[in-house]
Order: structure tokens, then sequence, then C-alpha cells
């Protein structure tokens, strides 16, 4: 079976989480990949930058439109867990959930995630910010590898929206701090004096 897009991996997301127990991301990634019986090779497929497999980036995009649009939520880092909105969307939603679906919530937050080489300017914002106005969307989140420049930052401030802008910094910060994206390659120890073992018998 071909992977899928992280729109046809929405449902098994929730699917998955049901029981309401949270779930370690890691664990849901393996289980939505047993779901569409991926084989060993489609497991470790990559993206074309190579720094993560591309079922763990749909199910992270998955997660995250879920989480946006209140279906999911994360209870503690690197958890995923199902909310009452989430139950109903299993119980009364459609059998492929799609962005355009989760647009009827109002909380749901529309994303931009480009991969730039170069600095981003006040145009691009000023162009995610009328694609927002003509949705009528409340939050937006545009996501850039590279960095904003000072007219660009300038532009989200003052708006009846809310614009959030993450750079490449942020969103490195962000990845490690959520487990996504990222693998441990090494833990470091740190260790305490024990000061007992220097105490007179």
């Amino acid at each position: 079976m071909a992977i899928p897009d992280f729109q046809s991996v929405m449902r098994p997301v929730l699917a998955t989480v049901q029981n309401g127990v949270p779930l370690p991301l890691n664990e849901l990634r393996e289980r939505v990949a047993d779901q569409f019986q991926l084989s060993e090779d489609e497991r470790k497929e990559r993206l074309p930058s190579g720094h993560q497999t591309v079922i763990n980036n749909r199910v992270g995009w998955a997660r995250t439109y879920l989480n946006k649009a209140g279906l999911l939520c994360i209870p503690a880092k690197g958890m995923v867990q199902i909310t009452p909105r989430g139950l109903d969307a299993l119980a009364n939603g459609p059998e492929r959930i799609t962005v355009r679906w989760l647009k009827q919530f109002p909380d749901v937050i529309y994303l931009q995630a480009k991969r730039w080489t170069n600095t981003v300017h006040r145009p691009e914002i000023d162009k995610f910010i009328g694609a927002l106005t003509r949705q009528r969307a409340r939050k937006g989140v545009f996501i850039t590898t590279s960095d904003f420049s000072d007219g660009a930052r300038t532009a989200a401030l003052g708006l009846d929206i809310k614009v959030v802008l993450i750079d490449g910094v942020e969103l490195a910060r962000l990845m490690v701090e959520n487990n996504l994206g990222v693998s441990v390659k090494q833990v470091y120890e740190v260790k305490q004096l024990d000061s007992d073992y220097f105490a007179e018998a």
C-alpha cells in the first residue's frame, strides 16, 4: 500500500486513540503505519531533506491539524489524547477527515509552512493575511526554515486576526520540545556526588 497523505491519516489517528488513554507519539506512528500495512521500506522512506520519514511527517501534520481543531490534545510532551470533539468526529464525521472539514471549527488555525533559504519579507506575510481574511479565519501560523525581515514581523502586528510567525530557530526548538521530526542520538548523564560514600563509619 502506498504511503497515505496526511489528510488520509487523520481519521486513523483519531481511531488509534479513541479509548481516551494518552498515547506516546512514537507508538501512535507505529500503529498508524500498521493500519496502512506499510512495508519496511515504506516505513523507512524519508523526505527529500532526509531528516524525517515520510509516514512520521504525515502523522505529525495530521496530529497538528487535529490538535488545532480541538479533536486532539497534547496532555504532556510527546503524548496524544483524543477530546470529546474528536470522539464526536469519529461517531458522526466523514470517513475521510480533511482540512476543509476541520474549517467548521471556530478555533481551527490555518498553517502555511515553507522551506525557505532566503529571508521572508513583508509581501509574503501580506499575502498570507489576505488568504486568512478571505477564509474568515481568526488565527494563522506562518512557518519558515529561514527568518523573517523586520517588515514581515511588523506586518503581523496590530491585526484583528492573530498571526504567529515561526522562524527556523523557533521551529527547531518546538520540534525538540514536542519530539517531532527528531530522534535521540546520544544521552548524557548528569551525576551527583554521593556524600554518604564519604561519611565516616
